[in-house]
């Protein structure tokens, strides 16, 4: 069973999209003067949060309940909210949360099958 050893910490974005909202960001620099910030979130919840929201993605993809285990966080070395702070919508990247849930199961599928 996947277990989460720090479900305390907070941090906030899907990857796919992050990487769709920085290439944006990047493409617009040169025409921009002076310093430009992108402060981009999108999930804001604690990792152990995240991890039951991931695992109730995948059980109708993978055909049974993924169970996790939150394990009592004892690390405490970062610091316990990391978030940004300019809301996303993936539709302004061509993105869809959908599709990226499916894309991540086909990952997993792909995977049990080796």
């Amino acid at each position: 069973m996947p277990s989460v050893r720090t479900p305390l910490y907070v941090r906030d974005v899907h990857v796919d999209l992050l990487g769709a909202s920085c290439e944006a960001f990047v493409k617009k620099l040169p025409a921009q003067n002076g310093v430009v910030r992108f402060n981009l979130g999108l999930y804001v919840e604690s990792q152990g949060a995240f991890a039951a929201r991931f695992a109730g993605e995948m059980a109708p993809h993978l055909g049974g309940a993924c169970p996790i285990a939150l394990l009592q966080q004892s690390e405490f070395g970062e610091p316990m909210v990391r978030i940004n702070t300019d809301g996303l919508d993936g539709l302004d990247f061509g993105w869809s949360e959908a599709a990226a849930w499916d894309a991540e199961a086909g990952f997993y599928q792909a995977r049990a099958r080796i």
